[in-house]
């Protein structure tokens, strides 16, 4: 079985009204990329440098649910757990999620509950989210007010 084509990172930047970036809010699907070096690992990597990680504390389940998928798909398990243990030694700051918010942007833009809530700590903070997941990059650029558009 190939590989799939590599999916495409976007970046929502919030709009020059909220001032200076922030930390950038990061989603499951740019860390599944990283740890388990996926074929956009090297866009996550670069999308990172530089910058302090942020999520909400969510991640760690939705990271090691992929795992878990894996496991079942047949990836070996201690391969597996040392690329969770990679996960956990990157110190990305988790933070509590707004329900109420999240409800409201799941509604508003027909995303889960998970994904409502990486737009919501980005809108929150006022700081990028960058994900790989087109849906949810669209939903932020018209939530953040900025350009959602592919890296370089």
């Amino acid at each position: 079985m190939s590989d799939p084509a590599p999916r495409v990172l976007y970046v929502a930047e919030p709009s020059p009204r909220f001032g200076v970036p922030k930390p950038v809010v990061v989603d499951a699907s740019l860390i599944v990329a990283l740890i388990f070096a996926e074929p956009e690992h090297i866009d996550a990597a670069r999308m990172l440098a530089g910058r302090r990680p942020l999520a909400p504390d969510l991640l760690p389940y939705e990271v090691t649910n992929v795992a878990a998928t894996r496991v079942r798909r047949g990836d070996a398990l201690q391969v597996l757990q040392d690329c969770l243990a990679d996960f956990h030694a990157m110190g990305i700051e988790l933070m509590p999620s707004d329900m109420p918010l999240v409800l409201d942007l799941a509604a508003r833009f027909k995303l889960t509950a998970y994904d409502a809530s990486y737009l919501a700590l980005a809108g929150t903070l006022q700081c990028p989210l960058c994900t790989f997941d087109k849906r949810l990059a669209d939903a932020a650029k018209l939530y953040l007010g900025g350009s959602a558009e592919p890296t370089p």
